[in-house]
């Protein structure tokens, strides 16, 4: 059985805990074993949201910044080029705006990767024991 190009590459980039420098090297020497020899990070695309300021909840502190630090990793470190990361933060990421930027990712052919990142509160249903996220209500 063979895991979607996607799923490697994820495993590959946040599956160990090495330095920057030596997940770059990983990164490369996983994708040559699995078969690919040569990587296109203009392939890559991410969602990347944040969320500190709620009108119904508690003010997180560090939700935005660690969305703009994952946002950072994958572009310096990963080479995603930045058109290809969409920013959601605070105000921003409503549940129309998120569901409307995950609605931009539908047609992403077979070879193309999609990282969904979120910072935020989540919500679990005790009742029926789903969690989802808590979108900004602006």
């Amino acid at each position: 059985m063979s895991l979607p190009r996607s799923l490697m590459l994820f495993a590959c980039l946040f599956g160990s805990a090495v330095t920057a420098r030596e997940r770059g090297f990983a990164v490369r020497k996983a994708l040559k074993a699995s078969g690919i020899d040569e990587y296109d990070a203009g392939k890559n695309h991410a969602l990347v949201i944040g969320i500190d300021t709620y009108k119904h909840w508690s003010p997180l502190r560090c939700a935005r910044h660690d969305a703009g630090a994952f946002r950072d990793i994958l572009i310096k470190l990963y080479g995603f080029p930045r058109d290809n990361v969409k920013e959601l933060l605070d105000g921003d990421a409503t549940r129309d705006r998120i569901l409307e930027e995950l609605y931009k990712f539908k047609d992403l052919a077979e070879d193309e990767n999609l990282v969904i990142y979120y910072a935020g509160h989540g919500y679990l249903d005790e009742a029926t024991q789903k969690g989802s996220w808590v979108a900004s209500s602006r």
